[in-house]
């Protein structure tokens, strides 16, 4: 697992296969209720009462959901991957902190036996979308100045990264041929980010 400390406190981030399937945070953002009510899948009645009725000591909330039939196990793996894509955005705002890599089996990411993983390209794309400024995507891109890049990704392999319709455009722009960060700006009529 990585983890991560800083000011915060220690952020863990539990991979499989080199694929991210859990991460715990110092805070308890990003709570499982309230990820299942932004997707739609608990309607707000339900989600408060979950909350005023919290599941006895040794059952996991989840686990109670699912005992009480207010979900299926496929929204629940929808929705405990939506969590971990969540918190490892969260990841992206830290600039600062010790990290160490620590190999070894864990139990942790697993629902069913089945692990929860999160495609690592997704989650970078994401997270640095969502969390950098144009400044630090900036020195990040330096490596990439004067150079043409293009992507080798079919249509399938794009869409993997969950772009939007604009971002989307760009990753056309980049199968057809080869760009400079600059002109690909140009051409796009987007800004850097």
């Amino acid at each position: 697992g990585l983890h991560v400390q800083n000011r915060a406190g220690r952020h863990d981030v539990y991979l499989r296969g080199g694929y991210p399937v859990a991460v715990n945070l110092p805070d308890s953002a990003e709570l499982l209720g309230k990820v299942l009510f932004e997707m739609g899948i608990l309607d707000e009645p339900t989600y408060k009462k979950t909350l005023a009725e919290p599941p006895p000591p040794g059952q996991r909330y989840g686990d109670m959901l699912l005992a009480k039939r207010l979900c299926t196990e496929d929204q629940m793996r929808l929705a405990l991957k939506a969590q971990v894509r969540r918190k490892l955005h969260r990841l992206f705002f830290l600039n600062d902190g010790t990290y160490e890599f620590a190999a070894g089996e864990h139990d942790q990411g697993l629902q069913k036996a089945e692990s929860l993983r999160i495609h690592p390209a997704r989650a970078i794309y994401h997270g640095v979308r969502s969390a950098w400024n144009a400044e630090r995507l900036r020195g990040a891109l330096f490596l990439l100045d004067g150079k043409a890049i293009k992507c080798t990704l079919d249509n399938e392999g794009v869409a993997r990264y969950g772009v939007g319709p604009d971002d989307g455009r760009v990753a056309e722009l980049l199968r057809k041929g080869y760009w400079t960060v600059g002109d690909l700006v140009e051409a796009a009529g987007l800004p850097p980010q």
